[in-house]
């Protein structure tokens, strides 16, 4: 027999016990505290070494809470374990220790990182908390760029936009990720849809400025690319259905589209981009038009080459390249500095990530869940992309992305596969995400009502 959306139990923090109850408000307050300070100066000194101090905490408050309440870990996590335990054999063959031990740590952070915010966002089967405070953080970041002068160099020509503690590059990222943060909340259902709407596109538009003006061309390209990648993940069949929908987001795409180069044609980053073309298709400055990068991917992959197995350990590209340079990339990295095994144990978190969301769309009937694994789709490949221009393992912004899309989509899964084992058939809409009465008490909704991420019912067949 089918089970319906009033007879599966949700989160039952009511039937806690008071330590319980009381952990998890503390682990809300950490957590928030934590992705905040982490995205906005988490890479600054000595903010970087508050951030550490913080991280350590959540961690001991989260392993106790995780081993009262016997949470989940997820299939992401062990994947991550093994490829930091493969990536640690690489202290053998390594020839600069200082640069191994220095990253390998980085990992086994991340490692930490990953396990706690997706065990909370598992536990707490909300998006919301953690994108949340993901925001405040990129708020906080173009805040202090601007007030911190760099804004004002930008705008008089004499250097590039910078975060605190970010560079150009790093910051232009971090406004892709702020607009996967609010691509999300523009999906959720609203009753003030219309204002919601328009502050959201407001605040798109702010990071499309600020992306701009750092300069960085992977940055503006994954700016454009997620932009496009949501529209279609979440919306294409409604464009498809609707000719009206197709061309107003047709226009919307357009008239954005040309305002983002408009602005950029006339910004440091329309320069860099013109000089990569010149020397692309008209044979132009090398220097500028970034063919160093091109050398350190053949530096990288002759390295692969002689050192197929555990490559040459982690961090240490910059101990076989010209002065020390960085290698700039994702993949250089990781298949350089731990081989081919440990390059494809690395992709296959986004790889399990990606069959996961594609699983739930194809089984829930629930709009804005559809809509949300879209959008987690729209992000990996995204960052995948940006992956070709600067270390995405090691970023915190990028990762903590990952970590609350992990944690959403497993409990999600564990949702919709705990109706349909005993049904053997189609899986109805119910998913994780049960609705508040008015003491906070969290509960199911009606029967014939399907629940969506925040708590509304959304009117779908079960």
């Amino acid at each position: 027999m089918m089970m319906t959306g009033s007879e599966l139990a949700p989160l039952n923090v009511a039937g806690m016990g008071q330590p319980q109850r009381e952990q998890l408000s503390l682990l809300f307050i950490l957590v928030g505290l934590f992705i905040t300070l982490a995205t906005s100066v988490g890479e600054m000194a000595p903010f970087n070494y508050v951030v550490r101090g913080l991280g350590a905490v959540l961690a001991i408050a989260y392993f106790i809470y995780a081993l009262q309440a016997r949470s989940q870990v997820c299939p992401e996590m062990f994947l991550y374990f093994f490829w930091a335990g493969w990536a640690l054999l690489g202290v053998f063959v390594s020839i600069n220790t200082y640069l191994f031990v220095t990253r390998w740590l980085t990992v086994f952070q991340m490692w930490v990182m990953l396990l706690i915010l997706g065990g909370f966002t598992n536990s707490r089967r909300t998006l919301s908390v953690g994108l949340g405070f993901l925001l405040v953080g990129v708020a906080i970041a173009g805040w202090a760029s601007v007030v911190g002068g760099s804004f004002r160099k930008e705008l008089a020509d004499i250097g590039r936009l910078e975060a605190v503690g970010l560079g150009p590059n790093g910051f232009g990222r971090l406004t892709v990720a702020g607009m996967v943060g609010l691509a999300y909340f523009w999906m959720l259902p609203s009753r003030r849809g219309r204002w919601k709407h328009l502050a959201l596109l407001a605040a798109m538009g702010v990071l499309g400025v600020l992306v701009v003006l750092t300069g960085s061309r992977f940055g503006f390209g994954g700016y454009v690319l997620f932009i496009g990648l949501w529209a279609w993940f979440c919306y294409r069949d409604k464009m498809l259905r609707n000719p009206g929908v197709f061309l107003a987001v047709l226009l919307i795409l357009v008239l954005a589209g040309g305002g983002i180069y408009f602005l950029a044609s006339r910004a440091l980053v329309g320069e860099r981009l013109g000089q990569t073309f010149d020397w692309m298709f008209r044979g132009g400055d090398p220097e500028a038009g970034g063919s160093i990068r091109v050398e350190v991917h053949r530096l990288a992959l002759r390295l692969l080459m002689e050192r197929p197995l555990f490559g040459v350990g982690l961090h240490n590209f910059r101990a076989y390249s010209w002065g020390g340079i960085a290698s700039h990339s994702d993949y250089t990295e990781i298949f350089t500095g731990t081989g081919f095994l440990g390059g494809f144990l690395h992709l296959s978190i986004y790889l399990v990530l990606w069959l996961r969301a594609g699983k739930i769309m194809r089984h829930t009937s629930d709009l804005t869940t559809k809509q949300t694994c879209g959008l987690i789709r729209a992000f990996e490949i995204t960052f995948l992309a940006l992956g070709f221009g600067a270390p995405n393992f090691s970023s915190k912004f990028a990762w903590i992305l990952m970590a609350l899309f992990i944690g959403y989509t497993t409990a999600v899964w564990n949702r919709l596969r705990a109706e349909v084992a005993p049904a053997g058939g189609h899986v109805s809409g119910v998913v994780p995400g049960p609705g508040r009465r008015p003491n906070g008490m969290l509960a199911s909704p009606g029967p014939g009502l399907a629940v969506c991420d925040e708590g509304h019912a959304w009117a779908g067949p079960l």
